[in-house]
């Protein structure tokens, strides 16, 4: 009986690992969250933004001007420029 402890054990340990691997391999994807982009309107930085943050009010670091993310279009590309910044 002693001589099979240590072989059990280590037997043991792969079953959990063996298990813990595929829960975490078998368990339910999250759907792709959508993203956009906002351009701030006082100093042109760009943000991006989940589809969730829509309506809430924002601060720019950089420019401190307040703001609300706005309804995004999901095309919008991210090396896309805002209207008024086309060359």
């Amino acid at each position: 009986m002693g001589d099979l402890v240590i072989p059990l054990s280590i037997v043991g340990v792969f079953v959990v690992l063996g298990g813990v691997f595929a829960f975490l391999r078998l368990r339910p994807k999250n759907k792709p969250v959508e993203t956009y982009y906002f351009f701030c309107p006082g100093c042109k930085r760009k943000f991006r933004y989940r589809a969730d943050q829509v309506g809430n009010r924002a601060k720019c670091p950089q420019c401190r001007r307040e703001w609300v993310f706005p309804p995004g279009k999901p095309s919008m590309r991210a090396d896309e420029p805002p209207e008024g910044r086309r060359q």
